[in-house]
């Protein structure tokens, strides 16, 4: 199909708009989506410089999109959601790793491993870095 061709997003799925959500009521938020049978689909992290907005997508069965937005402190702690979506522990470790997101009680937490060994920088996605890759022997 053409970039001319293809329909705009609208015409193909229904987005609800964004509901923010404050993080003490994240893991509630998320409970109440998967008990209307939501499917977790992702997680977006935009590194805001002094904050972090995560958006948490799902969607239904067919064609509706429902996202939630969470504003936090770079050094606040932002609760798993893998109690109620185990699935989310990929995701939630890559905002850990490489944006410096604090993310707790991830049901599956690969403490910054996922992708990144003890040499590499940390948090590469981060707009602030949090200091220099160890030096590597040798060098």
């Amino acid at each position: 199909m053409t970039e001319a061709a293809r329909p705009p997003v609208a015409a193909v799925c229904d987005v609800e708009p964004t509901r923010p959500v404050v993080v003490a009521d994240l893991c509630a938020a998320a409970e109440a989506m998967a008990v209307r049978n939501l499917r977790f689909v992702t997680a977006t992290c935009l590194d805001m410089g002094e904050t972090f907005d995560i958006y948490y997508h799902f969607a239904d069965g067919g064609v509706k999109l429902e996202n939630l937005l969470v504003t936090i402190p770079r050094e606040a702690e932002l609760p798993s959601i893998t109690g109620s979506y185990l699935g989310a522990f990929l995701v939630e470790n890559e905002m850990k790793e490489l944006f410096g997101v604090n993310v707790v009680d991830i049901a599956i937490d690969y403490n910054g491993r996922l992708f990144m060994t003890e040499l590499d920088q940390p948090h590469p996605m981060a707009k602030v870095q949090s200091g220099a890759a160890p030096a590597v022997a040798g060098e």
